[in-house]
């Protein structure tokens, strides 16, 4: 394995992933399906050549870096210039495959290390309530699913509801080690038949227990709904999650 500088979410890597001979090494260690790899490679020869050169050059690369193309990666990541948003939520259910779309490649493995396609998972990505605003564990949320949109019902699989921490996009420790919920789960439904699942960072008053999913204490945090092996509605649009509501 290549060794590389260590970075984490909060602290990306900047002008440091073109020092040489790291560059070369990772560029040899395996090949690139993408169709452009072989001009991307180039520029970024010609750039860690640059930078090796003097350290202004280094400099000057590394403020493009902080101030254009990290903030950049973050509206990918959150949804700001993609993806279809509703209610909060941000669906990115087009991408059957990742292609040529290395901007799409990059901003998912800042979240993850995985992307499958649409035809076997969309993902439904939680950043905001439905007014716009972070989620947070300062406050307590609701997600009610009417019985004609419980997700169980429109995949041909299974659904999940991943609670995940920012920017690290790891699972939030809790007292009931409990970090998603599921269609295996034992959920309370109402007398109609339909659902409300509660997010908080203390189990809400006089409602199921079973139905509470623990965020972090004065925190932000992100949601990922996954529908597995979705049905045709899901792939088309027609069906979508209902929104993430802050309970005032």
């Amino acid at each position: 394995a290549v060794t590389i500088p260590v970075f984490t979410n909060q602290e990306l890597i900047t002008v440091d992933v073109f020092n040489m001979p790291t560059v070369e090494q990772v560029l040899a260690s395996a090949p690139d399906a993408v169709t452009t790899a072989a001009d991307y490679q180039e520029n970024v020869l010609a750039i860690a050549e640059y930078v090796g050169m003097n350290d202004a050059n280094r400099a000057a690369i590394g403020a493009v870096i902080k101030e254009k193309a990290l903030p950049h990666l973050l509206l990918l990541v959150t949804g700001e210039v993609r993806g279809d948003s509703r209610g909060g939520w941000i669906c990115l259910r087009e991408w059957l495959e990742f292609g040529d779309d290395v901007e799409f490649r990059c901003a998912v493995n800042y979240g993850g290390i995985w992307w499958n396609s649409s035809a076997e998972v969309v993902y439904y990505m939680g950043f905001k309530d439905e007014d716009g605003d972070a989620l947070n564990g300062d406050h307590i949320y609701t997600i009610h699913y009417q019985p004609e949109v419980l997700p169980i019902q429109h995949v041909d699989a299974y659904w999940s509801l991943t609670l995940l921490s920012l920017p690290d996009f790891r699972v939030v420790p809790n007292e009931l080690e409990r970090y998603n919920l599921n269609n295996i789960s034992d959920l309370t439904y109402d007398e109609d038949g339909s659902l409300t699942l509660y997010l908080a960072s203390a189990s809400p008053p006089d409602v199921p227990a079973s139905n509470w999913l623990p965020t972090p204490k004065g925190r932000p945090f992100v949601l990922n709904h996954r529908l597995y092996v979705p049905k045709p509605g899901v792939l088309s649009g027609e069906w979508y999650l209902p929104p993430i509501e802050k309970v005032k």
